[in-house]
């Protein structure tokens, strides 16, 4: 194989293993919906996982080329296979969302920049989280609901990929800053609390 058709091979594995989690995740996150016949409000979550998952790991793969490492994103099946077992078996009340990361190739290893790699995937979601928060204020009705959603979705990946345990995002940081990691966790649980009793 040459090298330009296993780059175009690695690209189209890439966007695939993309769409796939996409796609698993939105199943997930709108099962609960489904049973209860809110069909209405599954376009909502699939705007949420697009802006969650997808722009947490854009990140991700944006801050690590700019600082000169190769990255690229990878699923995890098994836990693309879990989330869709646990979701389905809970009835949507628990969702394992771990469905693959951005996996970093470098010759060489850096904590500073590992952590800004990692910083910028929770970062984006708490900034999504915490606009739509004060969007939903003055505004009532269907787009309300969307906003609520979008916004909880968000707030919700960012709480659990800052969690300190390894491989998650939290770790990373923890292990680069402490003061960082309680900073970003204090945001992220902050605005999970307040859209759990909005």
């Amino acid at each position: 194989m040459y090298w330009y058709e296993y780059k175009g091979y690695s690209y189209f594995r890439e966007l695939l293993d993309f769409i796939l989690s996409i796609i698993v995740l939105s199943f997930a996150f709108s099962y609960g919906y489904i049973i209860r016949g809110s069909l209405n409000l599954i376009p909502a979550i699939i705007i949420a996982i697009t802006s969650s998952f997808a722009l947490h790991e854009l990140a991700h793969r944006s801050i690590a080329r700019a600082n000169g490492v190769y990255a690229k994103y990878k699923a995890w099946y098994v836990g693309l296979l879990l989330a869709l077992v646990l979701t389905i078996a809970t009835q949507g009340r628990f969702i394992f969302a771990a469905p693959g990361a951005v996996v970093i190739y470098t010759a060489w290893y850096s904590p500073a920049i590992e952590a800004s790699i990692a910083i910028a995937g929770p970062l984006i979601n708490i900034v999504i989280g915490f606009i739509c928060l004060i969007l939903s204020f003055p505004i009532h009705g269907i787009i309300n609901q969307y906003l609520q959603i979008i916004g909880g979705i968000n707030t919700f990946i960012a709480l659990f990929n800052l969690l300190p345990i390894p491989p998650l995002d939290g770790y990373k940081v923890f292990r680069a800053s402490i003061i960082k990691w309680v900073i970003l966790f204090i945001f992220s649980i902050t605005l999970w609390i307040i859209y759990q009793f909005s």
